[in-house]
Parts: C-alpha cells; sequence; structure tokens
C-alpha cells in the first residue's frame, strides 16, 4: 500500500500520484489497502511508537472508522503480544460510556498485524486547547475535564485501567456541545505496548515503564502495581495544566522529570500566580498525593 507524501491519503501499490494534489507516493507499512475484506484504508491520521491510525470505510456498510494497526515487528519481537491484544481488546470493547471512544471490532491480519476498529470522530485532541502559560478559564476546564473524568470512571467501575492518560488521548469532536464532544480514547492499549514514549525520551529497552513521562504516577516510575490510582494521579496532572497553564512537574531530562513524580511536593496554585478557591486546589493536590491516595472526586 501506498500513501500520498503530502495528504497521507492512501492507495494502492499500482498507483503513483495522489489524484487530490498530484504529490508521488511514498510506501507505507502496511501491505494492504484493505484489512480483514471489509474495511478499505482512506487516510493516515497518526502514527506512535506502537503503530498507526488510519481513517477507514466499511466497505459494505459504508461507514467511517478509525483502525489502529499494531506494528508487524513489534509483534515479532514479542511473542505473547497477541494474546495480550486480544484480552486487552475485548475489554476495551466493553466500555459502553458517551465519554470513550467506543471500540466496534479487532482482529489479528494475517496473523501479524493486529488491529483495533473504533468509531470515527472528527475533532481535536484536549492538548490542541492547551497553551503554555495560559490558563484555561475555570468554565472552559470544568466542561473539558468532566466529561473525561466521567469516561474514565466508567471504565474504573469495570475494572479497567487506562494506564496512559494525557491530552493527546483526549478528544473533542466538533459540532457537538463538550458533555457530549469529550471522548477518551486508547483504553486497553496502552498495557498491550512495548514502547509508547514521549519524543522517544522513554525507551523499553532501557526502562520497563509504559506513559508519557509528565502524566506518569509514581508507581509507573518504580515499576510497581498499576491501578485505577495511577489514571487519578493523570486526570490530576491534565486539570493542573489546564487551570494553571503550567505542568505540575517538568524537566530538560527523563531523570529530573521522575525525581520531581517521585519526590517532589505539588506546586501552590499561588506560587503560579494563580488565584482559585482552597476547595479547587485540594482536588488537584488529592489526585496528585504521591502515597495512599485515596478515592478521588473526579467520578
Amino acid at each position: 500500500m501506498k500513501e500520498c507524501s503530502q495528504c497521507h491519503y492512501c492507495f494502492d501499490d499500482g498507483s503513483n500520484s495522489c489524484p487530490h494534489d498530484n504529490k508521488p507516493l511514498i510506501n507505507s507499512q502496511i501491505g494492504n489497502l484493505i484489512i480483514s475484506g471489509r474495511y478499505i484504508l482512506e487516510k493516515r491520521l497518526g502514527k506512535g511508537g506502537m503503530g498507526i491510525v488510519y481513517k477507514a470505510n466499511h466497505k459494505f456498510l459504508k461507514s467511517s472508522h478509525a483502525i489502529k494497526v499494531i506494528l508487524p515487528e513489534l509483534v515479532q519481537q514479542d511473542e505473547s503480544l497477541l494474546i495480550r491484544f486480544r484480552q486487552e481488546a475485548v475489554l476495551a470493547a466493553s466500555i459502553d460510556h458517551p465519554n470513550v471512544i467506543r471500540v466496534t471490532d479487532f482482529g489479528v491480519e494475517d496473523e501479524t498485524m493486529p488491529y483495533l476498529v473504533m468509531e470515527f470522530v472528527d475533532g481535536d485532541s484536549l492538548a490542541s486547547f492547551l497553551k503554555p502559560d495560559e490558563p484555561l478559564p475555570l468554565k472552559k476546564a470544568y466542561e473539558l475535564f468532566h466529561p473525561a473524568a466521567l469516561g474514565v470512571a466508567e471504565a474504573h467501575r469495570r475494572g479497567i485501567t487506562h494506564r496512559d492518560l494525557k491530552p493527546e488521548n483526549i478528544i473533542v469532536q466538533k459540532g457537538l456541545p463538550l458533555r457530549k464532544a469529550v471522548k477518551v480514547l486508547d483504553f486497553g492499549l496502552a498495557k498491550i505496548k512495548s514502547l509508547e514514549s514521549f519524543g522517544s525520551l522513554v525507551q523499553a529497552k532501557t526502562m520497563s515503564v509504559v506513559g508519557s513521562p509528565p502524566y506518569m504516577s509514581p508507581e509507573q516510575w518504580e515499576n510497581d502495581r498499576v491501578d485505577h490510582y495511577t489514571d487519578i494521579y493523570g486526570l490530576g496532572v491534565i486539570l493542573f495544566q489546564m487551570l494553571t497553564g503550567h505542568l505540575p512537574f517538568h524537566g530538560t531530562t527523563i531523570p529530573s522529570v521522575m525525581y520531581q513524580h517521585l519526590m517532589a511536593p505539588t506546586p501552590a496554585f499561588a506560587s503560579l500566580g494563580i488565584s482559585l478557591s482552597s476547595e479547587i486546589e485540594a482536588v488537584v493536590r488529592k489526585a496528585l498525593e504521591k502515597k495512599t491516595r485515596g478515592p478521588s472526586q473526579f467520578g
């Protein structure tokens, strides 16, 4: 399969140029334009450490979907990945909540390439709403944050932990009120992936951690048991960032970020020039507690 070097639309191997913009086509990592005989890959939406996300159309139903394919080389490196993928895909598909991206199908193409079929959402990630040194207005922050927290809480009620909550994994659909537009994605994938780094800084071959460093909980840094408190911590980091325009812990090196998540106290809002009620700050600080974190008020 080939894709356009500019617009990333997908074409079969017999094509040489894109009919949309006349740009040359380049080889894609995926061999077939049609997945499982029914999902026609239309356009590459993004690429990460573990796979590629495509917009696809169902060949018979004519419906749009997002398909995340796991890179075959990861399967070759880890013989147990296919088993974990099937287990986690079933769990992810069991979450039925308006603020969680629905998983509608999954499979393994040619026994080498796992894929996950999700509802297609036309929108932008929460990251696009966050600007350095620019806190969101409190009402806006609540309207964006609360639906995501409700989605995560529903997953927790089913015993499912996300493990990699970050603004890039929260999508805001266009044209809907925020209570319906906000959707959390990638449930079930964080546990099976062997590598998903922040700026390619965390490498599986050097550190057996999963997550994105600015949002990782202390137990993830310590390679300790991960449960729903890990997600509460990630939500706490996101909420801190939304309300202050800053990450609570940041640095120029991975060890620096790790040390702060493990040892440093959460910065006071006042130290960043933020004036909000003590009750709101208490919720954020509770989520970011490093030891024996109790139930969150987010759900």
